[in-house]
């Protein structure tokens, strides 16, 4: 890990902060530890989402012409057509 030489501030209230320190108990953090931790999977996931995938054109064209071809789905099907567990209501 780098070293931590840069300073973030932020001011919070109390129903922010509270649920904040105790979820940073919980997982046994410092409440920055956390905060730092949370911004920085929440900074990964939105960063993750704006990168272009890129793939041959071959394999692009024999993806999208799957999508036409329907899979038999054997399993799904028979446990499709066993009596269910559960019921919703």
């Amino acid at each position: 890990m780098a070293a931590k030489s840069r300073r973030m501030e932020t001011r919070v209230d109390p129903e922010t902060d509270d649920p904040i320190a105790q979820a940073a108990r919980l997982t046994h953090e410092s409440a920055s530890g956390f905060v730092v931790r949370a911004a920085r999977l929440e900074a990964d996931r939105v960063l993750a989402r704006t990168d272009p995938t890129t793939m041959p054109a071959e394999r692009f064209d024999a993806l999208i012409g799957s999508l036409d071809t329907a899979d038999s789905a054997l399993t799904l099907s028979r446990v499709a057509a066993q009596r269910r567990r559960f019921r919703r209501e």
